[in-house]
């Protein structure tokens, strides 16, 4: 029987899976007979190489800079707080003067040239990471007219889940703020009151769920949206605290998120 011999233009599909580092591709089982397709001339020829298991760096990851030389890591990352404001000024006097892209105004383009330049020189390690971007609004930067309560949620294994609550201070005129608070918030046992219950059951109720790439982030840097959302709505914003990669699962994040629904 003659072996079929695939045109020069067609390599074998490989399988593929994914891992915490990304996609890889891994051989055809032995006895499997490989299926042949046509190959994408502008893919990469690595993107079809046999993934080497031995040949893995454990080390290298989305968070690594293994692309870089130690010192020059470590002075992106120590003049980091000079290089993001630096981008967006540079931004700011691009777009008055050049106006290379018109429907940017000047804010956005410095926003997103100050976001750029932190992304490609803030450090590989989610501590580090999380330490620089887990930042609470301050208090007096928030939008005035809204309020603001903590609370706990039970989990199925008997550890708790924290939540924020937002809405517009009309609705509950009378809560005391908690003494020396400023950010609008309330004591936590307010949540349990006839007049927080009433307005759970009266008030649109919204769950939003912060960014952050999945693990960076927490409720208290997306609180100035936050307490936007709730005046916008009339209603209540809960915020979940929910648990991040790669400290949990990210199924552990959905279920937390899933339990802030349910409440």
């Amino acid at each position: 029987m003659e072996e079929s011999v695939p045109p020069a233009h067609e390599e074998p599909a490989r399988l593929a899976r994914d891992d915490e580092f990304g996609p890889r591709t891994a051989r055809l089982p032995d006895d499997e007979e490989p299926r042949w397709v046509a190959r994408d001339e502008s893919v990469p020829p690595t993107r079809f190489a046999t993934y080497d298991e031995e040949a893995h760096d454990e080390n290298f990851g989305p968070l690594s800079k293994s692309d870089q030389a130690a010192p020059e890591r470590w002075f992106r990352t120590a003049t980091l707080a000079a290089r993001v404001p630096g981008a967006a000024l540079k931004a700011t006097l691009r777009a008055r003067s050049e106006g290379k892209r018109p429907t940017w105004n000047p804010s956005f383009e410095a926003a997103v040239t100050a976001l750029r330049s932190a992304a490609s020189n803030a450090p590989r390690d989610v501590g580090l990471l999380r330490a620089a971007t887990s930042i609470s609004i301050p208090g007096p930067l928030l939008p005035n007219g809204c309020l603001r309560a903590t609370g706990k949620l039970a989990r199925a294994d008997g550890t708790q889940l924290t939540l924020e609550w937002v809405w517009p201070r009309a609705r509950t005129p009378h809560a005391p703020l908690r003494p020396c608070s400023t950010s609008a918030a309330v004591d936590a046992t307010f949540v349990a009151s006839p007049a927080f219950r009433d307005v759970l059951a009266d008030a649109l109720a919204l769950v939003f769920v912060h960014g952050g790439a999945h693990c960076l982030c927490c409720r208290g840097t997306h609180r100035d949206l936050a307490f936007r959302l709730a005046l916008a709505i009339d209603g209540v914003v809960v915020l979940p605290e929910f648990r991040r990669p790669p400290d949990a699962p990210v199924g552990e994040a959905l279920e937390d998120v899933r339990l802030a629904y349910a409440r």
